[in-house]
Protein backbone atom coordinates (compact mmCIF):
# COMPACT_ATOMS: atom_id res chain seq x y z
CA UNK A 1 0.00 0.00 0.00
CA UNK A 2 2.94 2.33 0.66
CA UNK A 3 4.31 1.42 -2.48
CA UNK A 4 1.59 2.63 -4.53
CA UNK A 5 1.67 5.91 -2.57
CA UNK A 6 4.96 6.49 -3.15
CA UNK A 7 5.10 9.77 -4.38
CA UNK A 8 8.93 9.49 -6.16
CA UNK A 9 11.04 6.74 -7.39
CA UNK A 10 13.14 7.26 -3.68
CA UNK A 11 10.52 6.17 -1.42
CA UNK A 12 9.35 3.49 -4.10
CA UNK A 13 12.51 1.94 -4.15
CA UNK A 14 12.66 2.06 0.06
CA UNK A 15 9.04 0.78 0.93
CA UNK A 16 9.98 -2.00 -2.10
CA UNK A 17 12.89 -2.74 -0.06
CA UNK A 18 10.94 -3.49 3.05
CA UNK A 19 8.23 -4.90 1.40
CA UNK A 20 10.88 -7.54 -0.46
CA UNK A 21 12.51 -8.11 2.67
CA UNK A 22 9.37 -9.36 4.88
CA UNK A 23 8.07 -11.03 1.83
CA UNK A 24 10.97 -13.08 1.37
CA UNK A 25 10.77 -13.33 5.25
CA UNK A 26 7.88 -14.77 5.84
CA UNK A 27 8.37 -16.91 2.23
CA UNK A 28 11.38 -18.55 3.50
CA UNK A 29 9.95 -19.52 6.42
CA UNK A 30 6.27 -20.85 5.65
CA UNK A 31 7.56 -23.01 3.23
CA UNK A 32 9.77 -24.64 6.14
CA UNK A 33 7.59 -25.03 8.66
CA UNK A 34 4.65 -26.23 6.18
CA UNK A 35 7.16 -29.37 5.83
CA UNK A 36 7.20 -29.16 9.39
CA UNK A 37 3.72 -30.50 9.74
CA UNK A 38 3.97 -33.39 7.14
CA UNK A 39 5.82 -36.31 6.28
CA UNK A 40 6.01 -40.02 5.03
CA UNK A 41 3.28 -40.37 2.14
CA UNK A 42 1.57 -37.41 2.54
CA UNK A 43 4.73 -35.07 1.96
CA UNK A 44 3.78 -33.67 -1.37
CA UNK A 45 0.94 -32.13 0.13
CA UNK A 46 2.68 -28.92 2.10
CA UNK A 47 4.61 -28.30 -1.11
CA UNK A 48 1.43 -28.35 -3.49
CA UNK A 49 0.39 -25.48 -0.97
CA UNK A 50 2.79 -22.88 -1.83
CA UNK A 51 1.74 -22.73 -5.61
CA UNK A 52 0.66 -19.61 -7.16
CA UNK A 53 -1.97 -21.29 -8.49
CA UNK A 54 -5.15 -20.59 -5.99
CA UNK A 55 -3.56 -17.59 -5.70
CA UNK A 56 -3.26 -16.59 -9.29
CA UNK A 57 -7.50 -17.63 -9.58
CA UNK A 58 -7.91 -15.16 -6.34
CA UNK A 59 -6.44 -12.67 -7.60
CA UNK A 60 -8.36 -12.16 -10.98
CA UNK A 61 -11.20 -13.08 -9.31
CA UNK A 62 -10.83 -9.81 -7.12
CA UNK A 63 -9.49 -7.52 -9.75
CA UNK A 64 -12.90 -8.48 -11.78
CA UNK A 65 -15.05 -7.78 -9.21
CA UNK A 66 -12.95 -4.52 -7.92
CA UNK A 67 -12.74 -2.25 -9.92
CA UNK A 68 -11.62 0.92 -7.93
CA UNK A 69 -7.92 -0.15 -6.24
CA UNK A 70 -8.89 1.14 -3.05
CA UNK A 71 -11.82 -2.16 -2.82
CA UNK A 72 -9.40 -4.54 -4.46
CA UNK A 73 -6.58 -3.54 -1.01
CA UNK A 74 -9.12 -3.79 1.29
CA UNK A 75 -10.04 -7.16 -0.31
CA UNK A 76 -6.76 -8.10 -0.54
CA UNK A 77 -6.07 -7.53 3.46
CA UNK A 78 -9.47 -9.24 4.55
CA UNK A 79 -7.77 -12.10 2.90
CA UNK A 80 -4.67 -11.43 4.25
CA UNK A 81 -5.14 -11.25 7.79
CA UNK A 82 -6.30 -14.63 8.40
CA UNK A 83 -3.13 -15.92 6.68
CA UNK A 84 -1.30 -14.07 9.15
CA UNK A 85 -2.68 -15.41 12.21
CA UNK A 86 -1.79 -18.97 10.81
CA UNK A 87 1.78 -17.66 10.12
CA UNK A 88 2.06 -16.71 13.71
CA UNK A 89 0.72 -20.68 14.48
CA UNK A 90 3.27 -22.09 12.46
CA UNK A 91 5.55 -20.78 14.40
CA UNK A 92 4.65 -23.49 16.90
CA UNK A 93 6.32 -26.17 15.35
CA UNK A 94 7.69 -28.64 18.25
CA UNK A 95 10.31 -30.32 15.62
CA UNK A 96 11.91 -26.49 14.37
CA UNK A 97 12.09 -25.86 17.60
CA UNK A 98 13.68 -28.35 18.98
CA UNK A 99 16.21 -28.43 15.80
CA UNK A 100 16.61 -24.86 16.34
CA UNK A 101 18.35 -25.53 20.08
CA UNK A 102 14.74 -23.75 21.83
CA UNK A 103 14.36 -26.67 24.19
CA UNK A 104 12.49 -24.76 26.35
CA UNK A 105 9.43 -23.55 23.39
CA UNK A 106 9.77 -27.18 22.27
CA UNK A 107 8.95 -28.51 25.85
CA UNK A 108 5.89 -25.96 25.79
CA UNK A 109 4.41 -26.68 22.77
CA UNK A 110 4.67 -30.52 23.53
CA UNK A 111 3.49 -29.83 26.54
CA UNK A 112 0.40 -28.27 25.35
CA UNK A 113 -0.40 -30.96 22.78
CA UNK A 114 0.18 -33.48 25.45
CA UNK A 115 -2.53 -31.97 27.72
CA UNK A 116 -6.24 -32.68 28.18
CA UNK A 117 -7.59 -29.99 26.09
CA UNK A 118 -6.07 -31.82 22.93
CA UNK A 119 -5.98 -35.40 24.16
CA UNK A 120 -8.15 -38.26 22.00
CA UNK A 121 -9.57 -41.27 22.87
CA UNK A 122 -6.87 -43.78 25.56
CA UNK A 123 -4.66 -41.62 27.50
CA UNK A 124 -2.50 -44.68 28.42
CA UNK A 125 0.63 -43.30 25.84
CA UNK A 126 0.29 -40.07 27.11
CA UNK A 127 3.07 -38.81 29.29
CA UNK A 128 1.30 -36.96 32.51
CA UNK A 129 2.64 -33.86 34.11
CA UNK A 130 4.77 -31.21 32.05
CA UNK A 131 7.62 -31.78 29.47
CA UNK A 132 10.51 -30.32 30.91
CA UNK A 133 13.76 -29.05 28.79
CA UNK A 134 15.97 -31.40 30.91
CA UNK A 135 14.31 -34.50 29.51
CA UNK A 136 14.58 -33.10 26.05
CA UNK A 137 18.33 -32.70 25.40
CA UNK A 138 18.66 -36.21 25.62
CA UNK A 139 17.65 -35.77 22.40
CA UNK A 140 19.90 -33.79 21.14
CA UNK A 141 23.35 -35.48 19.55
CA UNK A 142 26.66 -34.07 21.71
CA UNK A 143 27.59 -31.20 19.34
CA UNK A 144 23.72 -30.38 18.52
CA UNK A 145 23.45 -29.85 22.21
CA UNK A 146 24.48 -25.70 21.90
CA UNK A 147 22.89 -23.56 19.87
CA UNK A 148 25.25 -23.07 17.07
CA UNK A 149 25.00 -20.75 13.87
CA UNK A 150 24.60 -22.29 10.61
CA UNK A 151 24.96 -20.65 7.65
CA UNK A 152 24.85 -21.26 3.83
CA UNK A 153 28.50 -22.94 4.23
CA UNK A 154 26.93 -26.16 5.07
CA UNK A 155 24.82 -26.66 1.94
CA UNK A 156 28.16 -26.92 -0.01
CA UNK A 157 29.69 -29.38 3.02
CA UNK A 158 30.10 -32.15 1.10
CA UNK A 159 30.62 -33.35 -2.58
CA UNK A 160 27.28 -35.10 -3.15
CA UNK A 161 25.41 -32.35 -1.35
CA UNK A 162 27.28 -29.92 -2.99
CA UNK A 163 26.23 -31.21 -6.83
CA UNK A 164 22.90 -30.94 -5.63
CA UNK A 165 23.28 -27.23 -4.33
CA UNK A 166 24.92 -26.22 -7.59
CA UNK A 167 21.55 -28.03 -9.47
CA UNK A 168 19.46 -26.47 -7.27
CA UNK A 169 20.49 -23.27 -7.59
CA UNK A 170 20.49 -23.78 -11.68
CA UNK A 171 17.09 -24.74 -11.93
CA UNK A 172 15.65 -22.09 -9.42
CA UNK A 173 17.49 -19.31 -11.74
CA UNK A 174 15.10 -20.70 -14.77
CA UNK A 175 12.19 -20.45 -12.82
CA UNK A 176 12.42 -17.01 -12.21
CA UNK A 177 13.89 -16.33 -15.30
CA UNK A 178 10.02 -18.53 -16.83
CA UNK A 179 8.44 -17.23 -14.47
CA UNK A 180 9.66 -13.12 -14.86
CA UNK A 181 9.06 -13.75 -19.08
CA UNK A 182 5.64 -15.49 -18.58
CA UNK A 183 4.06 -12.91 -16.69
CA UNK A 184 5.57 -9.17 -17.94
CA UNK A 185 7.49 -10.02 -21.21
CA UNK A 186 4.79 -12.51 -22.82
CA UNK A 187 3.75 -10.54 -25.80
CA UNK A 188 1.82 -13.04 -27.38
CA UNK A 189 -1.43 -12.97 -24.82
CA UNK A 190 -4.22 -12.77 -27.06
CA UNK A 191 -6.80 -12.94 -24.19
CA UNK A 192 -7.82 -10.67 -21.21
CA UNK A 193 -4.64 -10.39 -18.26
CA UNK A 194 -7.35 -11.48 -15.83
CA UNK A 195 -8.69 -14.54 -18.05
CA UNK A 196 -4.83 -14.88 -18.73
CA UNK A 197 -4.30 -15.27 -14.77
CA UNK A 198 -7.48 -17.06 -14.03
CA UNK A 199 -6.29 -19.53 -16.73
CA UNK A 200 -2.83 -20.10 -15.79
CA UNK A 201 -3.78 -20.67 -11.94
CA UNK A 202 -6.62 -22.90 -12.53
CA UNK A 203 -3.97 -25.27 -14.94
CA UNK A 204 -1.31 -24.75 -12.14
CA UNK A 205 -3.55 -25.87 -9.21
CA UNK A 206 -5.03 -28.81 -11.12
CA UNK A 207 -1.90 -29.92 -11.96
CA UNK A 208 -0.35 -29.70 -9.15
CA UNK A 209 -3.46 -31.80 -7.54
CA UNK A 210 -2.93 -34.17 -9.90
CA UNK A 211 1.02 -34.62 -8.86
CA UNK A 212 -0.37 -35.01 -5.32
CA UNK A 213 -2.90 -38.25 -6.24
CA UNK A 214 -0.05 -39.42 -8.26
CA UNK A 215 2.06 -39.52 -5.65
CA UNK A 216 -0.58 -41.44 -3.59
CA UNK A 217 -1.64 -43.78 -5.89
CA UNK A 218 1.48 -44.66 -7.69
CA UNK A 219 4.28 -45.20 -4.97
CA UNK A 220 6.84 -46.58 -7.65
CA UNK A 221 6.50 -43.53 -9.36
CA UNK A 222 9.74 -41.28 -8.36
CA UNK A 223 10.40 -37.37 -8.43
CA UNK A 224 13.23 -37.88 -10.15
CA UNK A 225 11.72 -38.84 -13.58
CA UNK A 226 8.79 -36.65 -12.73
CA UNK A 227 11.11 -33.83 -12.66
CA UNK A 228 13.06 -34.69 -15.62
CA UNK A 229 9.95 -35.15 -18.08
CA UNK A 230 8.92 -31.18 -16.26
CA UNK A 231 12.31 -29.97 -17.53
CA UNK A 232 12.55 -32.20 -20.87
CA UNK A 233 9.00 -30.32 -21.51
CA UNK A 234 10.00 -26.84 -20.56
CA UNK A 235 12.87 -27.86 -23.18
CA UNK A 236 10.50 -28.08 -26.08
CA UNK A 237 7.85 -25.73 -25.12
CA UNK A 238 11.52 -23.01 -25.32
CA UNK A 239 12.73 -24.58 -28.59
CA UNK A 240 9.26 -23.96 -30.02
CA UNK A 241 9.18 -20.02 -29.05
CA UNK A 242 12.89 -19.74 -29.83
CA UNK A 243 11.95 -21.27 -33.58
CA UNK A 244 9.36 -19.01 -34.28
CA UNK A 245 11.42 -15.92 -32.98
CA UNK A 246 14.87 -16.32 -34.98
CA UNK A 247 13.35 -17.41 -38.19
CA UNK A 248 11.03 -15.25 -40.27
CA UNK A 249 8.05 -17.74 -39.76
CA UNK A 250 4.93 -16.10 -38.81
CA UNK A 251 3.36 -18.12 -36.51
CA UNK A 252 -0.40 -17.83 -35.17
CA UNK A 253 0.04 -16.13 -31.95
CA UNK A 254 -2.59 -19.17 -30.36
CA UNK A 255 0.75 -21.43 -30.91
CA UNK A 256 2.89 -19.17 -29.07
CA UNK A 257 0.45 -18.40 -26.08
CA UNK A 258 0.07 -22.38 -25.96
CA UNK A 259 3.58 -23.27 -25.93
CA UNK A 260 4.33 -20.36 -23.58
CA UNK A 261 1.23 -21.06 -20.95
CA UNK A 262 2.50 -24.97 -21.04
CA UNK A 263 5.78 -24.25 -20.30
CA UNK A 264 4.61 -21.67 -17.16
CA UNK A 265 2.30 -23.92 -15.95
CA UNK A 266 4.66 -27.01 -15.71
CA UNK A 267 7.57 -24.65 -14.25
CA UNK A 268 5.24 -23.91 -11.56
CA UNK A 269 3.95 -26.94 -10.63
CA UNK A 270 5.92 -30.02 -11.47
CA UNK A 271 9.64 -28.31 -11.12
CA UNK A 272 8.53 -26.06 -8.27
CA UNK A 273 7.09 -29.24 -6.10
CA UNK A 274 10.19 -31.92 -7.01
CA UNK A 275 12.69 -29.00 -6.47
CA UNK A 276 11.23 -27.72 -3.04
CA UNK A 277 10.99 -31.77 -2.10
CA UNK A 278 14.41 -32.08 -3.10
CA UNK A 279 15.45 -29.05 -0.36
CA UNK A 280 13.78 -30.47 2.39
CA UNK A 281 14.69 -34.10 2.08
CA UNK A 282 18.58 -33.48 1.29
CA UNK A 283 19.21 -30.88 4.11
CA UNK A 284 18.43 -31.11 7.32
CA UNK A 285 16.01 -28.69 9.70
CA UNK A 286 18.80 -26.80 11.12
CA UNK A 287 19.79 -25.64 7.85
CA UNK A 288 16.67 -26.41 5.66
CA UNK A 289 15.44 -22.85 5.70
CA UNK A 290 18.88 -21.52 4.59
CA UNK A 291 19.04 -23.90 1.58
CA UNK A 292 15.50 -22.35 0.68
CA UNK A 293 16.40 -19.32 1.57
CA UNK A 294 19.32 -19.66 -0.70
CA UNK A 295 17.18 -20.88 -3.85
CA UNK A 296 14.65 -17.68 -3.37
CA UNK A 297 17.24 -15.58 -3.60
CA UNK A 298 18.38 -17.64 -7.09
CA UNK A 299 14.87 -17.17 -8.40
CA UNK A 300 14.84 -13.33 -7.85
CA UNK A 301 18.37 -13.64 -9.44
CA UNK A 302 16.74 -14.95 -12.33
CA UNK A 303 13.76 -13.01 -12.38
CA UNK A 304 16.17 -9.80 -12.27
CA UNK A 305 18.20 -11.21 -15.31
CA UNK A 306 15.05 -11.86 -17.54
CA UNK A 307 13.80 -8.57 -16.72
CA UNK A 308 17.00 -6.64 -17.78
CA UNK A 309 16.90 -8.59 -21.12
CA UNK A 310 13.25 -7.73 -21.75
CA UNK A 311 13.99 -4.37 -20.80
CA UNK A 312 14.33 -1.31 -24.04
CA UNK A 313 18.34 -1.60 -23.45
CA UNK A 314 18.49 -4.70 -25.69
CA UNK A 315 17.08 -5.18 -29.06
CA UNK A 316 16.90 -8.59 -29.19
CA UNK A 317 16.40 -8.92 -25.63
CA UNK A 318 13.53 -11.84 -26.45
CA UNK A 319 15.35 -14.15 -28.45
CA UNK A 320 18.43 -14.03 -25.67
CA UNK A 321 16.06 -14.73 -22.85
CA UNK A 322 14.77 -17.46 -24.59
CA UNK A 323 17.94 -18.74 -25.91
CA UNK A 324 19.70 -18.24 -22.24
CA UNK A 325 16.65 -19.89 -20.72
CA UNK A 326 16.83 -22.80 -23.26
CA UNK A 327 20.66 -23.33 -22.65
CA UNK A 328 20.03 -23.36 -18.48
CA UNK A 329 16.85 -25.93 -18.71
CA UNK A 330 19.32 -28.11 -20.97
CA UNK A 331 22.30 -27.72 -18.63
CA UNK A 332 19.89 -28.46 -15.80
CA UNK A 333 18.37 -31.77 -17.33
CA UNK A 334 21.54 -33.28 -17.84
CA UNK A 335 23.50 -32.21 -14.55
CA UNK A 336 19.86 -33.70 -13.20
CA UNK A 337 20.32 -36.66 -15.03
CA UNK A 338 23.86 -37.41 -13.72
CA UNK A 339 23.54 -35.67 -10.11
CA UNK A 340 20.23 -35.13 -8.93
CA UNK A 341 19.08 -37.81 -6.26
CA UNK A 342 15.91 -39.71 -5.70
CA UNK A 343 13.98 -38.35 -3.25
CA UNK A 344 10.44 -39.87 -2.86
CA UNK A 345 11.56 -42.39 0.29
CA UNK A 346 14.26 -40.74 1.96
CA UNK A 347 13.31 -39.58 5.82
CA UNK A 348 13.28 -35.85 6.84
CA UNK A 349 16.74 -35.50 9.27
CA UNK A 350 17.17 -33.00 12.12
CA UNK A 351 20.92 -32.36 12.29
CA UNK A 352 23.75 -32.18 10.37
CA UNK A 353 25.29 -35.19 12.15
CA UNK A 354 22.30 -36.78 10.53
CA UNK A 355 23.27 -36.30 6.72
CA UNK A 356 27.57 -35.42 7.43
CA UNK A 357 28.60 -38.23 9.69
CA UNK A 358 31.86 -36.06 9.99
CA UNK A 359 30.50 -33.17 11.08
CA UNK A 360 32.17 -30.92 13.78
CA UNK A 361 30.24 -28.19 15.42
CA UNK A 362 33.25 -26.19 15.71
CA UNK A 363 34.10 -26.06 11.88
CA UNK A 364 32.64 -22.45 11.70
CA UNK A 365 34.54 -21.16 14.40
CA UNK A 366 38.19 -22.99 13.08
Amino acid sequence: MMSIASTDWRAFAIFQFFNGYIFGHMKTTCITLLIETTDGKYRLVPFACIQWGLGFMINSIVLYLANDWRMFIVIVNLISSPLIYFYLLFQESYRWLLARGDLRGAADVMTELNSERWAKGDRENNVDGEITSEQLIMLLPDNESKRNFHSCFYLFLEKSTCRTTIVLMLMMVTYGMVGSWFHSGNDAISVDINIHFLLHGALTFWISSVIVLLDLKVPKLGYKPQLLFGMSLLAVCFAVTLFFNVTSYQAPRHIIYIATSIAAITDSSIVLMMICHTTAAVYPTVVRSKAFGLLFACENLGSIIMTILLSDYFSNGPVVGHFTCEALVIGAVLLAILYFPETKFMITREFLIDVFPTYNSNIGQS
